[in-house]
């Protein structure tokens, strides 16, 4: 049975986006997704750019003179969190609203996980002109004055800590999957006033019975 997590706040805005503009060539040219990474993240998960080792087991970090173990002693599961870096190729910023992600086997145990929050996630600045800073431009020639030439320049925007997988969908990973790299989907969702934008980041990651008591690891 494939379990169903979501962390959403505001189905409704997933139905208007996903009824929006789409996954159209102008999106791809607009939004774009420029990498992963872990940098400056410490948890037990060891998270790279490529993919991630995530620890769905709790066993036992010390055993009492008895043999048991006390609930303190066993292994945190947290949140894997994970960077993501865009690049916004228009002249108007586009907020961040959401994204979900795919686990794509279906022995994985889990459906589509969805996180929308209030508000959205974070604001991808568009471009900005060299020669006039508060300038909004798409192309040079928005930068262009009878006293100087100027450029426009897009910027990447980072959006930190991006939870891939929370310890509720991590109770729920099917053994079976366990040790094998498991392809997933991640499709981010955004916005300006006129239009919505889309696009879609592939990651991998392996569930197993890591063990992650005696350090946590920052990525790279």
């Amino acid at each position: 049975m494939r379990w169903l997590s979501r962390t959403v706040t505001g189905l409704a805005l997933l139905a208007t986006l996903s009824n929006g503009c789409g996954s159209t060539s102008s999106d791809r040219l607009v939004l774009i997704f420029e990498g992963w990474d872990g940098n400056g993240i410490t948890q037990n998960d060891v998270v790279t750019s490529a993919s991630a080792n995530v620890d769905v087991v709790a066993h036992c970090c010390m055993l009492e003179l008895n043999g048991s173990c006390l609930p303190q002693n066993f292994e945190s599961i947290t949140p894997t969190l994970i960077n993501a870096t865009f690049r916004n190729n228009q002249a108007s910023n586009i907020r961040l609203e959401g994204y979900t992600i795919r686990f794509d086997n279906s022995l994985s145990g889990l459906s589509d996980i969805q996180v929308f929050p209030q508000g959205g996630i974070k604001d991808l600045v568009g471009g900005r002109c060299s020669n006039l800073a508060d300038r909004q431009c798409a192309i040079d020639d928005d930068c262009a004055l009878a006293s100087a030439v100027g450029s426009c320049e897009h910027s990447s925007t980072t959006v930190n800590g991006i939870t891939l997988i929370d310890p509720s969908a991590k109770e729920h990973v099917n053994p079976k999957v366990f040790g094998q790299t498991v392809p997933v989907t991640v499709t981010f969702f955004a916005s300006d006033p006129n239009q919505s934008f889309k696009t879609v980041a592939g990651y991998s990651v392996v569930f197993d019975d890591f063990d992650t008591c005696t350090s946590s690891t920052s990525g790279a």
